[in-house]
């Protein structure tokens, strides 16, 4: 008897979560066929000018991705039913499984494909060479953007094409994208899509197509806001740039790489200056990345589009509402207000100071470095961390402030800050005045005194996790060790700079310091005990601190965490995709 109890329990154990985790990798499957396509153009166009192309370390991801699916679907197909209505842990075991299993084959890939330094088997020992590629992609997956290449310009083509389709898989989310491509799945799709969105609400839909629905819609925007970036891109880099390149099809590349990582909110670049960062060679500066300040302009637009919520987006575009009913967004409204006073506050410093006495330029600057920060997209186009430290400051804000909810955008989101807000006002309010009112409605969404306490103790926890990372990786990595085998004893401001740049999925850090992980490095330096901890906080900040807490919950926290957390219903026509 309790032998035949073990196999239903294990079986049950197969269906409910390691089924649907195997099915999600549907998503990087489909990524990994892009890039091969992309890597067998470059194979036979045999340009000598790049590195030989290597597709059969791509057909490694893509048999592994593709196995596990079928795997998953057969393991569903052996018992027909309707799809499982899973609690929030599974759901959250689903998530960080599928998760791992993804960046587990993504890193092979990477092992094999010579990572960190390529063409270098023998300086660096086979424990750091699988860390560094494990971190490389769990950032890529993360959207995080914090590489430990420091030359990603020596890797093949197809390569840094599946690197930045990891931004763009994981800015949507893989479950959400598999749930989405898959019409009937194993477990209800509402809970995965709650799981793996980082965000203080709850998506109820009252059945299945209504969430396939969700990630219809999501998918529509997502693919026409990166398709007309992808366009832009094309002619800035035809018409625009400072130097012409060698072929059309390098400027077609450039576009997608970029488009895919400025939607994703990730920040790889196909660059080692990244987007348009000086260079300088023997003490002269070359324009460095796309060499073109009107692509800049443009992906640094972008990186404003993806902060906001992509609900917003879908009903402009294809629900067509007036422009008036999406300013009338609370969080809308605040996101921009930081941006442009950001904008403002950080450009005026840089013209007092001295550092761009051209207004234009530290227009540019400001701008684009404002919502690549506020995005956490991480791309650059100058090292800001040699800034003067006011502009440094004024920067800095934007390291835990986030985009808005159903973006692309990680952070602590610009809904926690509005609700801590009008939590705190009414406590002031109520100690002055005996008038006390703790419920809030923030665009349709409503907050009563446990849930804005849920979204103040999210909000601790994220500061108790950045301080926590700053003393770890300060103990884990007393010391750093550069390319050329040099060795420093690591400073403060390289481990907490590092700390919040990987837990708000942001990338470089705002201060290079020892361990030069600033806009012009990179994270090569640190131990691998240390990027170990730091991939954890890229997971924690992506999937979200409620998704890993939910992973230890226990019966009665199952049956009371309705009553804590807010809930939308999902209507087509208002913003609430994925909140």
């Amino acid at each position: 008897m309790s032998l035949q109890v073990t196999k239903l329990n294990l079986g049950n154990l197969l269906n409910r979560i390691l089924a649907p985790a195997l099915q999600i990798q549907i998503a990087p499957a489909l990524g990994y066929f892009v890039s091969l396509i992309i890597s067998y153009f470059y194979y036979f166009t045999s340009d000598q000018s790049l590195p030989s192309e290597r597709p059969e370390l791509l057909w490694i991801g893509f048999g592994l991705s593709v196995f596990s699916f079928v795997s998953g679907f057969y393991i569903a197909k052996r018992n027909q039913h309707e799809p499982y209505k899973i609690s929030f842990k599974d759901g959250s075991i689903i998530v960080v499984l599928a998760w791992l299993i993804a960046i587990i084959i993504s890193a092979l890939v990477y092992y094999l494909g010579g990572f960190p330094v390529y063409g270098d088997t023998t300086s660096l020992s086979i424990g750091r060479q699988v860390v560094d590629s494990l971190y490389e992609s769990a950032s890529g997956y993360s959207t995080t953007g914090a590489s430990i290449l420091p030359d990603i310009e020596s890797f093949p083509r197809g390569i840094l094409a599946w690197r930045t389709m990891t931004h763009w898989l994981g800015g949507m989310g893989m479950s959400y994208l598999a749930i989405t491509l898959i019409r009937k799945f194993v477990v209800r799709k509402g809970n995965l899509i709650n799981a793996e969105a980082e965000t203080p609400n709850f998506v109820e839909f009252d059945d299945e197509k209504e969430a396939f629905d969700s990630g219809i819609s999501f998918l529509k925007i997502y693919s026409l806001l990166t398709g007309i970036l992808f366009v832009l891109l094309l002619i800035s880099g035809a018409y625009f740039g400072s130097y012409s390149y060698n072929n059309w099809y390098d400027n077609v590349f450039d576009a997608w790489i970029h488009s895919l990582g400025t939607l994703g909110t990730g920040g790889f670049s196909s660059y080692n200056n990244s987007v348009g960062m000086p260079e300088i060679i023997e003490g002269s500066a070359s324009l460095g990345g796309l060499k073109n300040q009107v692509s800049e302009w443009i992906i640094a637009f972008f990186m404003m589009f993806a902060g906001i919520n992509m609900s917003l987006w879908y009903v402009l575009a294809f629900r067509f509402r007036s422009w008036r009913d999406i300013f009338s967004n609370t969080q809308l409204k605040v996101y921009l207000a930081l941006v442009t006073f950001l904008t403002i506050a950080v450009s005026g410093s840089l013209h007092v100071y001295g550092v761009e006495k051209n207004i234009l330029d530290s227009l540019r600057y400001a701008f684009f470095n404002v919502n690549t920060i506020l995005s956490t997209t991480g791309y650059t186009n100058t090292d800001f961390a040699s800034w003067p430290a006011l502009t440094r400051a004024l920067l800095f804000i934007g390291y835990f402030l986030g985009g808005m909810v159903g973006s692309t955008a990680g952070g602590l989101k610009i809904s926690r800050f509005i609700v801590l807000f009008r939590l705190s006002f009414e406590e002031i309010k109520g100690l002055l005045t005996g008038k006390y009112n703790p419920n809030s409605v923030l665009d349709g969404v409503k907050y009563d005194l446990r849930s804005s306490i849920l979204v103040l103790v999210h909000m601790v926890f994220y500061f108790i996790l950045f301080l926590a990372g700053g003393v770890l990786i300060l103990a884990t990595s007393p010391n750093v060790t550069y390319t050329n085998g040099v060795t420093a004893s690591i400073d403060f401001s390289s481990a907490f700079t590092a700390s919040i740049a990987v837990l708000g999925n942001i990338g470089p850090a705002i201060a290079s310091g020892i361990a030069q992980a600033g806009p012009s490095g990179n994270y090569y330096a640190f131990s691998e005990t240390s990027k170990i901890i730091m991939i954890l906080f890229m997971l924690i900040g992506r999937l979200g601190v409620l998704t890993f807490a939910t992973l230890f919950i226990t019966n009665l926290g199952e049956q009371k965490i309705d009553d804590s957390i807010p809930e939308i219903e999902f209507e087509i026509e208002k913003p609430a995709l994925r909140s």
